[in-house]
């Protein structure tokens, strides 16, 4: 055996022992613990305290005089919403009237006034204004613009414009499917939606 092989053996018999420590040693340390997801917090919602109301602006007694029984004449009514103590990003609205009393029905943006729940138009965006004539309903979606902040306080959400045919009363009403969004929550935090009486 010449010396190079015999170097090359002590080489490898060398490398052999040190990698032989190192897996003795590797074993031998503490494993870092594996988080698996049911060791991990949940992720909890705040509570919730809904005390938001959606209502329309009406008259002492509830209900709203068109002055008119034309069914060219508009009147204007106002969807208001009072938060109370909740802080407010949205308010899904959907409505159901009477198509065979009610026609022309729309709805139009807040004006930018103080009487705007949200406030100046650049802070809310509208997603959703549909409205079916033929079936009497209305789903309307208003959101703080991303750049914006909650809000807390009473004031319009928009205004529902109709006009109406005959004298006889006839009532609009908010749907269960209405919902008021608080900020840091997925629950709505509407307490109360009240309907409302046209004569």
């Amino acid at each position: 055996m010449n010396t190079r092989t015999l170097i090359l053996i002590v080489i490898l018999g060398v490398i052999t022992i040190g990698l032989v420590v190192l897996a003795i040693q590797s074993q031998s340390q503490p494993q870092p613990a594996v988080t698996t997801p049911s060791d991990q917090p949940a992720i909890t919602e705040k509570e919730v305290n809904p005390t938001s109301v959606l209502y329309f602006e009406k008259a002492v007694d509830g209900t709203v005089s068109t002055g008119s029984s034309s069914a060219t004449t508009t009147t204007p009514l106002n969807i208001m919403l009072n938060s109370y103590q909740n802080q407010i990003m949205g308010a899904q609205i959907e409505i159901s009237y009477d198509p065979q009393v009610l026609s022309n029905v729309k709805i139009t943006t807040p004006a930018t006034s103080p009487n705007s729940f949200f406030g100046e138009a650049s802070s809310f965006i509208v997603l959703d204004n549909t409205v079916k004539q033929n079936e009497g309903r209305i789903s309307y979606v208003i959101a703080m613009s991303p750049s914006s902040e909650a809000k807390k306080g009473i004031g319009t959400i928009g205004t529902l414009t109709f006009s109406k045919k005959g004298t006889l009363p006839t009532t609009i009403s908010f749907l269960e499917k209405s919902n008021v969004q608080e900020l840091g929550t997925v629950t709505s935090v509407l307490k109360e939606a009240q309907s409302i009486t046209i004569e």
